[in-house]
């Protein structure tokens, strides 16, 4: 008979297995929500320099969702916050995946890119500008929020996904006929012109209480996924100068209030991409967040009626970082931040997770909606979405051709012009390369996956039902 020095450690790793473990089909969930908010005095992002806060809309959150399946887990984490940079997001990264006991490749960081919170990155030539004392006050509560998930109640969800797409965006770039580009910002009348490309797609992932689902019941967690600068609320005068975590905060309220679900907001390829209300004020946020939380519960709705269609029966969980290096402008060598300063090349990292047949490719900075959209169409996964500010805070991501074309994204580009097109080739190789993993037998024809052959020409999901209507007789 084993002392009971030793029974212990293995009641305590069974007792640990068995908590891990989740019904086939089935994921396990937590999740945590901490107050971020700086205090009311502190420098505000994203705009002029020395802007300092006099009041407080309403508080910022780091929200935390812990995924597990019985063979892994996954951390994702929302901040309210403008962006991290690299060196920040690995040593938070490290510090939250030791204290939730998981590899650093599974706990992904996402953040708003809010304009209306506190200094949490190096400005560009300008790093004094980093609010040190924040990002320590971060660090604590985020570590707080992540230890709370060792005892807090794990719920058995079956897992859905949906997409919607509102027109809720516009492409701040108005470009000419001989191609070349005006920051609309800063020429406001030409907006009705904007006609560059979009992403509207609003991505969503669901998670249903197994015990509920039969019934009328909705999520009791959703992840939403839409592009668009997080920076309504940065009116001229008073709007730019309170704490606020804008139309994100809007959408997490709207969907709890109305279908009674925790949520979390994680921001799409935005760079060149606006809120129609951009900088209009509170009003502007409430009806952006409004609108795409409709839109969201639409999707929802659509999802719950349509089971078969839109739930996740093999809920795999994948993980995956990769380095990702490219040479520096030129002009910019020892201009920008000390990581860079001895080296031509940045050094920075892309991560993608997965969730069944559904992925999110974490980027290092703000990409632009086409290459972001490049990276949808090619992957091999059912749904992508893109986090930006994911791994880091390296600026703009822009197509070599705007560089050409000129504007303000391609002028505030980090990396040489070839850059994004790496960026987005080596993202769809690790997306493959992720799927791969964890769906060998897709792979294992002649042809690797996808090869749609054996599909139908007129390829219409089961459920999805025509009307016939008849059209009615002319009255004379």
């Amino acid at each position: 008979m084993l002392p009971c020095r030793k029974i212990m450690p293995l009641v305590a790793a069974l007792a640990a297995a068995t908590a891990l473990a989740a019904e086939p089909g089935t994921v396990k969930i937590a999740h945590f929500s901490e107050v971020i908010s700086p205090e009311v005095g502190a420098k505000i992002c994203g705009y002029d320099a020395d802007q300092v806060s006099v009041a407080k809309h309403d508080d910022l959150y780091a929200i935390g969702l812990s995924v597990e399946n019985g063979e892994d887990r996954l951390l994702v984490i929302a901040l309210d916050i403008l962006g991290l940079d690299g060196e920040t997001v690995r040593d938070l990264r490290a510090k939250c995946a030791k204290k939730a006991g998981l590899p650093e490749s599974a706990v992904f960081f996402s953040c708003t890119h809010n304009h209306s919170g506190p200094e949490s990155v190096r400005r560009f030539n300008m790093p004094q500008y980093i609010n040190r004392e924040y990002l320590d006050y971060l660090e604590r509560q985020l570590l707080k929020g992540v230890g709370s998930l060792a005892a807090a109640e794990r719920t058995t969800c079956i897992v859905r996904f949906n997409s919607s797409f509102p027109d809720e965006n516009y492409n701040r770039r108005y470009v000419t006929s001989d191609n070349c580009a005006t920051f609309v910002p800063l020429r406001r009348e030409y907006k009705p012109l904007c006609r560059e490309h979009t992403d509207q797609e609003l991505g969503l992932l669901l998670f249903y209480d197994v015990k509920r689902v039969a019934g009328r019941d909705g999520p009791v967690f959703v992840i939403g996924n839409y592009a668009a600068h997080v920076l309504s609320t940065h009116a001229p005068g008073l709007g730019g100068i309170r704490i606020s975590a804008d139309f994100p905060g809007f959408f997490r309220a709207y969907l709890k209030e109305e279908i009674g679900a925790d949520s979390m907001f994680i921001q799409g390829a935005c760079g060149d991409v606006c809120p129609y209300g951009d900088e209009e004020g509170m009003d502007a946020a409430r009806q952006t967040g409004v609108n795409l939380a409709r839109a969201a519960i639409d999707a929802i709705v659509d999802a719950g009626r349509n089971r078969e269609r839109f739930t996740i029966v093999d809920p795999k969980l994948g993980h995956s970082i990769r380095p990702f290096a490219y040479p520096l402008r030129s002009d910019l060598r020892g201009r920008i931040q000390p990581e860079y300063d001895n080296s031509d090349d940045m050094n920075l990292e892309l991560q993608c997770i997965s969730i069944g047949d559904c992925a999110f490719a974490g980027m290092p900075g703000e990409l632009l909606a086409e290459p972001g959209l490049e990276i949808k169409w090619h992957s091999p996964f059912r749904r992508t979405w893109i986090a930006s500010l994911s791994t880091g805070f390296c600026g703009y991501m822009s197509p070599a051709n705007f560089m050409v074309a000129g504007g303000y994204e391609p002028l505030k580009q980090s990396f040489r012009s070839r850059g994004t097109l790496k960026l987005v080739t080596e993202t769809v190789d690790q997306l493959f390369e992720l799927r791969q993993r964890m769906f060998p037998q897709d792979f294992a024809g002649a042809d690797p996956y996808p090869d749609n052959l054996t599909q139908p020409i007129m390829n219409i999901p089961e459920g999805v039902k025509y009307r016939k209507v008849k059209s009615a007789k002319r009255v004379q």
